[in-house]
């Protein structure tokens, strides 16, 4: 294949890898037989939410950074993105020994915004608009004189996120269908033509939310189609397809399947309950895709059988989540929230025993779960679980605990709830401290030594504080 026609080729993703491989971490594959039932596939997750800075951007930035020679990166390096490429960039160049200058959008989710500081980049805010994101990093490219690395239209960029598609088809060669989150199309464009060059005969599906479908239009029109706005949960998947990017896209990716973002919610559920790993709402769309109704009816898509998944990345803003669930995405009877004051799991001292139980039966309207939360953060080996009761939230400012039965559906067995329940029980009615209108809560101090392999199998459970 000769590297004139595209901005990258088999070579140059096999020497990132060789220029890279000391710094990124070979991310695992993992399958579970539950998933397997649902989707009536085998899959297999590729795991780059457990890559350095949290999402897959590492190994783009990272080849992009030590590429350059010594003079090129005196200055350091800029980019402006909306959070995972932003703070892959800031490690990369920390690693070298490089300044780094990032420009955000005002709106980037907190969690994102905080990797980027945590590896010293140097944060730029803009607009929440492509113009001002570029108008700025453009301006600061002439004061400081650093080099811009864009986030996925670079052939640097999509030879670092090839090497993806080299570990995949080590670790699972019997893999069929790999399906790759689409944003600017770096990644897709990598692990498309590494992998079909590995394997000609493997099936590459491209996975959107239908609040940025750009891809999935470009795809359809032979050209590339930009959007005037999106509107995703994804925060991470809205970029558009770039003049390098696009061309393999065009060639190489079989299929796009445009999901809603009720569906990638559905999906980063099960990620949550079943695979039991933190992911962004840009790392459920693969598997959204897959159980999507697009892609199960659709005959084309009935011989791949073995279909690897890219999990794109980890970095989740809570509150995201969280409003989510306030506006009805989730079912409020359907998990249960977590609160982990110490997950060392040690055997409480009487005296903070004493502490938990000393507490007032009832919280009332005017305390809230935060100031309860703080109180017993000061005791040792506490945890407190929030369970969803199905009563009337009118209940004033005090309650039975005898009158207040929970779900028996939220836990499982109903012994496991009485057990559970034995130490003391609060109720209360007033939004969660994380701004969640709540039915009535029961929030169970559990001081009890015997219930701490119960507990520690639940919070295995809770990996993100969902079920």
């Amino acid at each position: 294949m000769a590297k004139g026609k595209y901005a990258v080729d088999i070579s140059s993703i096999q020497e990132a890898y060789t220029r890279i491989k000391s710094y990124v971490t070979k991310t695992p594959v993992i399958s579970s037989t539950s998933l397997d039932d649902i989707s009536r596939r085998q899959l297999y997750f590729k795991c780059e939410n457990f890559q350095k800075s949290g999402a897959f951007k590492f190994r783009g930035a990272c080849n992009a950074v030590f590429s350059l020679n010594d003079e090129a990166t005196s200055k350091g390096v800029i980019t402006h993105s909306s959070g995972n490429h932003a703070a892959a960039l800031s490690l990369a160049a920390k690693l070298r020994g490089i300044p780094s200058y990032i420009v955000v959008p005002h709106n980037a989710p907190t969690c994102k915004v905080e990797n980027i500081k945590r590896y010293n980049g140097k944060i730029n805010f803009s607009e929440a608009n492509m113009r001002s994101r570029v108008e700025v990093a453009n301006k600061l490219c002439q004061e400081t004189g650093a080099i811009l690395i864009p986030s996925s239209n670079d052939g640097r960029i999509m030879s670092g996120q090839g090497t993806i598609s080299l570990e995949l088809l080590e670790q699972a060669p019997n893999i069929d269908t790999i399906v790759v989150p689409i944003s600017g199309g770096g990644m897709l464009a990598g692990v498309a033509l590494a992998a079909k060059v590995i394997n000609p005969a493997i099936r590459i599906l491209g996975a959107e939310p239908k609040g940025a479908d750009d891809a999935a239009q470009s795809k359809a029109a032979g050209r590339i189609i930009t959007l005037r706005e999106t509107n995703t949960i994804a925060d991470g998947l809205r970029a558009f397809l770039g003049n390098f990017t696009w061309p393999i896209v065009r060639d190489f990716v079989d299929d796009i399947i445009v999901v809603e973002d009720t569906e990638i919610i559905k999906a980063m559920k099960l990620c949550f309950h079943i695979l039991k790993i933190v992911v962004e709402p840009s790392a459920a769309i693969g598997l959204a895709a897959v159980l999507s109704e697009t892609f199960q009816k659709n005959p084309a898509w009935k011989d791949s059988k073995h279909i690897g998944i890219i999990v794109s990345g980890g970095n989740v803003d809570m509150t995201v989540l969280w409003d989510s669930l306030n506006k009805g995405i989730f079912s409020s009877t359907t998990f249960i929230e977590a609160f982990t004051l110490n997950m060392s799991f040690t055997r409480p001292s009487s005296a903070s025993s004493k502490a938990l139980t000393s507490r007032p039966p009832c919280l009332g309207y005017d305390q809230s779960l935060h100031h309860y939360i703080d109180d017993t953060a000061n005791v040792a080996a506490n945890f407190v679980v929030v369970l969803d009761f199905s009563i009337d939230t009118n209940f004033g400012s005090s309650v039975d605990s005898d009158s207040m039965e929970p779900n028996s559906e939220v836990l499982g067995q109903e012994s496991e709830f009485k057990q559970l329940l034995g130490t003391r029980q609060y109720g209360i009615t007033q939004k969660l401290h994380m701004g969640i209108e709540s039915k009535a809560f029961g929030l169970v101090p559990l001081a009890e030594p015997s219930l701490f392999p119960f507990l520690e199998e639940m919070a295995l459970a809770l990996p993100s504080f969902f079920l």
